[in-house]
């Protein structure tokens, strides 16, 4: 990781690659430490990355940064996910969890009039609700839904990425403009990763 932060100089890149790879969560802080201080080292070495140096030599100029210009410079918009289920806030329980059990998500999106965003339904908090008997049958999606704030589609990574600190959420919901909640689709860890390595390797 630290090799990859210092040829590079993006830390950010090598610790999400790093945590995609290893999935652990106790690696997370000496890992940002030894990209953070790798990166600080090689910039104090040389200001310019395993890349930029390349393309310097060829009389490119590039702005500093390369990744924390991608950041800026992609909107949420541009990597958005429209495949995640979505039901109506008055949908039952049990097509809740058909979708759960006949699916490989874990996560859906339950909707208000005019598609608007009321909540994410999320598989942990309804397995005890499996096994209900016919007292379960007055429970809607709403019911089960928790209120996980949404992103705007006009939004940049760099604005929303400390979103993703929290490592149980791989994914937010994303409405079309913080004054119009309609739900448009979802940003994933997964995406925004894809474009740094895309953008910054």
């Amino acid at each position: 990781g630290g090799v990859l932060a210092a040829t590079t100089h993006a830390p950010l890149t090598a610790i999400l690659i790093l945590f995609e790879m290893t999935h652990d969560p106790q690696s997370i802080a000496p890992l940002m430490l030894t990209a953070i201080t790798a990166t600080l080292f090689a910039k104090w070495m040389n200001a310019d990355s395993l890349y930029t140096a390349r393309l310097k030599r060829r009389g490119v100029r590039l702005p500093d940064g390369a990744e924390e210009a991608a950041l800026l410079r992609t909107y949420a918009r541009d990597i958005l996910l429209t495949d995640a289920p979505v039901l109506p806030a008055n949908a039952p329980l049990a097509k809740v969890l058909d979708i759960f059990l006949n699916t490989r998500r874990d996560t859906l999106y339950v909707v208000g009039d005019g598609g608007r965003y009321a909540g994410v339904a999320r598989i942990h908090d309804v397995k005890a609700l499996f096994d209900a008997g016919p007292e379960s049958a007055s429970i809607i999606a709403l019911d089960v839904a928790v209120p996980v704030p949404p992103v705007a589609q006009d939004e940049a990574i760099a604005q929303v990425l400390s979103r993703f600190q929290d490592l149980e959420l791989d994914e937010v919901p994303v409405v079309a403009a913080k004054d119009d909640p309609r739900f448009v689709g979802t940003l994933s860890r997964g995406s925004i990763l894809a474009m740094l390595r895309h953008e910054v390797l």
